[in-house]
């Protein structure tokens, strides 16, 4: 793991929040960057995930969110 963060660190920084959550969310801006992928890609498997957790009763949110919800919701440490 040491490699990955040293990657990140150099790449995008190391901010107050935990590691873990940077780690992927700098790994899904890095997506969006090398293959010139919308945004929109992320907001439409959240609505895959969020409507399929409602079926699944060990899911940890089983709320359900339509694309338009999630679209309109704020971006958290978006850089």
């Amino acid at each position: 793991m040491s490699r990955h963060f040293g990657r990140m660190k150099a790449l995008r920084g190391i901010g107050q929040a935990p590691l873990t959550p940077q780690l992927f969310g700098n790994a899904g801006t890095r997506y969006l960057e090398r293959y010139n992928a919308p945004p929109e890609v992320f907001a439409m498997i959240a609505e895959k995930n969020h409507r399929h957790s409602m079926n699944n009763p060990n899911s940890q949110f089983q709320d359900e969110y339509s694309l338009e919800e999630i679209q309109a919701s704020p971006r958290c440490g978006v850089r």
